[in-house]
């Protein structure tokens, strides 16, 4: 089974939160690059940096001079240890999704049904005016 882009970035993190358990140094670039590849099973370093940005810009990882290195911030802590993650996060949007679809269905089955109602009282309507006033 191919593992997904989500279970890959959550697998990074996880192992980035285990390094800054065991050492409560930020990893340097290098080493945060080579945990990437290694994850990633990859050599290509465009592919590494589009990890690398990707969790910056999603708020979990920092890459600070101050500190020389990469490091989880407090909300890619509580991320990957809510048991939420990517892979979570994937999942709600693709039930979100479903349900919307359902929803869709479900109104335009319910617009079908108001017209065949508004038709059927019409009809009721005009069968009554004919049988009222159609006997003469």
């Amino acid at each position: 089974m191919e593992v997904t882009e989500e279970e890959r970035l959550d697998e990074i993190l996880l192992v980035l939160y285990v390094a800054e358990w065991n050492n409560p140094n930020p990893l340097t670039i290098d080493s945060f690059n080579n945990l990437v590849k290694e994850v990633l099973e990859t050599e290509e370093e465009r592919l590494v940096r589009t990890t690398l940005d990707k969790l910056i810009i999603d708020g979990y990882v920092e890459y600070a001079f101050g500190r020389a290195g990469v490091y989880l911030t407090d909300e890619g802590k509580r991320f990957i240890l809510s048991n939420e993650g990517y892979t979570e996060k994937l999942e709600k949007r693709v039930e979100e999704a479903i349900i919307r679809k359902e929803t869709l269905k479900q109104l335009n089955r319910g617009k079908w049904s108001f017209w065949i109602s508004i038709v059927a009282i019409l009809i009721s309507i005009a069968s009554f005016l004919f049988s009222v006033f159609g006997k003469h």
